[in-house]
């Protein structure tokens, strides 16, 4: 399981999300909109519990043109320095 995990993944922010309709529909995740002060008019999806199969964790997807960027904890031992100093302090340009 990985602290951190950063990507930028070349399909659109809607097929993104979508692809983990599944987890959430079934209560294994909770999805929750996402928006960082650092990237004022981002808005982004918050994914939190089962994010792959048998794999616990939160990724944050938000929009970069015709991509996503992906923030991603794989361990809940690692939720508080995701939650407390990665995403306060996390920016890009869109």
């Amino acid at each position: 399981a990985y602290a951190l995990r950063v990507q930028v993944v070349g399909r659109s922010f809607s097929e993104e999300t979508r692809s983990y309709d599944n987890q959430v529909k079934s209560g294994k995740a909770k999805a929750t909109s996402y928006s960082n002060k650092n990237i004022p008019g981002v808005v982004g999806m918050r994914v939190e519990g089962e994010i792959e199969p048998k794999k616990q964790g939160i990724v944050v997807m938000l929009p970069l043109r015709d991509k996503t960027v992906k923030l991603y904890t794989e361990s809940d031992q690692f939720y508080k320095d995701f939650n407390d100093n990665i995403l306060p302090n996390f920016s890009f340009t869109p």
